[in-house]
C-alpha cells in the first residue's frame, strides 16, 4: 500500500482516492481518528469582538424610539455608519451573535458570562492593560530604538489611566507605568493583561494581591478579550503617531502624549458613552480607592522569598466570566 504524501494524513478525507488515508488513519489511532474534527473556534466570532459589537449598537441605538429594536434595521444602521462592515460580520450572523450575547439586555438583566466579562458599570471595576510598539526614538550616544507604550484604559469610562513611552519593554517599565497609574486614577478591583512575561511575574501578582487588585490574564491569544485597550491603541495610531512628533528623546514624546491623552482623549465626547471619558469617571469619583503617596513604594519593596505564586491569584488566566462576580 502506497504511503500517502506528506500532509495528507492531517486532512479528512473526501473521495475514493483518500481511501488509503482512511486506512491509515484508523491503523494508527483507532475509531476516533477518521472522524471529522469540529472547529476549535466554533460558535465563537472570529472578525468582530463582542465588545466592538456591543459599541456599534450602542451607537445607533439613539436612533430608535422605545425598546423594542429591529435587528435588520439596526443590522443596517451599522453598516451605514461604518461601524460594521458586511465582509465582517453577515446579517444572520449580527443576529445569532446579538442574541446570543444578550447586547439588547441591560447589565442587571444579561446573564451570559461573554457579555457580562465586558460590561462593568462603574470606574474602576476593570482596568485593561497593554502595550503598542510606538516611532523610534533618539536615545543617549546617538542610538535610535523602538518605542514602546505601556497603557491603562478603564473599562467603564474608557478613560486612559496612565500611559507611558519606554525604550523597553519589561516588568520595571510595567511597574512604573503601574505605580503612576495608580497613583493618576486610585486602585482599581480587577486588572486585566495577557500573558506576557511582564504580566506574569511573581512580584507583580504579590503587589497587586497586597494593594487588593485582583489580577487576571486572558486566555491564550484571545486578543479580542481586551477590547477597549485595543480600540484606544487604534486611536492612538490614527490620532496621535500621525502627527509631526518631537522624537529627540523618550521624555519628549513623554510629553506629548500625556498632553494628548489629558487634554484631547479623556475631554473628547465618546460615541458609545454619550459623554467625556472624565465627566463618565467623574461620576463614580465616592466608590473611587486613592492609593496613599508611600503604600506603593512600601509594598513594592517587600519581595516573595518563595517564588511561589501568591494566594488567590490567577497566574494562567482569568475567566471570563470571572471578573463579573467583582461587580458592584
Amino acid at each position: 500500500m502506497a504511503k500517502p504524501r506528506r500532509g495528507e494524513e492531517d486532512r479528512v478525507p473526501s473521495g475514493r482516492a483518500d481511501e488509503q488515508t482512511w486506512r491509515l488513519r484508523y491503523k494508527k489511532h483507532g475509531f476516533t481518528a477518521v472522524c471529522p474534527k469540529e472547529r476549535s473556534d466554533k460558535g465563537k466570532t472570529r472578525k468582530v469582538p463582542p465588545e466592538q459589537l456591543l459599541e456599534a449598537i450602542e451607537q445607533v441605538k439613539p436612533f430608535f424610539r422605545g425598546s423594542d429594536f429591529n435587528l435588520a434595521e439596526l443590522y443596517r444602521r451599522c453598516i451605514e455608519k461604518g461601524l460594521l462592515r458586511r465582509d465582517q460580520i453577515a446579517p444572520n450572523t449580527f443576529r445569532r451573535l446579538v442574541n446570543r450575547l444578550e447586547l439588547l439586555k441591560p447589565d442587571k438583566e444579561a446573564t451570559n458570562k461573554l457579555r457580562l466579562a465586558f460590561a462593568k458599570r462603574h470606574a474602576n471595576e476593570a482596568w485593561q492593560s497593554d502595550t503598542l510598539f510606538g516611532p523610534r526614538v533618539a536615545m543617549p550616544g546617538g542610538r535610535f530604538a523602538q518605542s514602546k507604550l505601556i497603557a491603562f484604559v478603564d473599562d467603564a469610562s474608557r478613560i486612559c489611566c496612565h500611559g507611558q513611552f519606554f525604550a523597553e519593554e519589561n516588568s520595571p517599565a510595567f511597574k512604573t507605568a503601574l505605580k503612576a497609574a495608580f497613583y493618576k486614577r486610585g486602585l482599581p478591583q480587577m486588572l486585566y493583561v495577557d500573558n506576557g512575561s511582564i504580566y506574569s511575574s511573581a512580584e507583580l501578582s504579590a503587589i497587586c494581591t497586597r494593594l487588593g487588585v485582583r489580577l487576571c490574564h486572558t486566555p491564550v491569544r484571545d486578543g479580542a478579550a481586551k477590547g477597549k485597550v485595543e480600540r484606544f491603541f487604534r486611536t492612538v495610531r490614527d490620532q496621535f503617531l500621525v502627527r509631526r512628533l518631537d522624537l529627540s528623546s523618550i521624555e519628549r514624546l513623554n510629553e506629548q502624549f500625556t498632553a494628548w491623552a489629558e487634554d484631547e482623549y479623556n475631554h473628547r465626547r465618546h460615541g458609545t458613552l454619550g459623554m467625556k471619558p472624565v465627566e463618565r469617571y467623574a461620576l463614580d469619583r465616592d466608590r473611587i480607592q486613592y492609593l496613599p503617596p508611600s503604600q506603593y513604594a512600601e509594598d513594592a519593596a517587600r519581595k516573595r522569598g518563595d517564588g511561589a505564586s501568591p494566594e488567590g491569584v490567577s497566574q494562567t488566566g482569568c475567566p471570563l466570566g470571572g471578573p463579573a462576580n467583582n461587580s458592584s
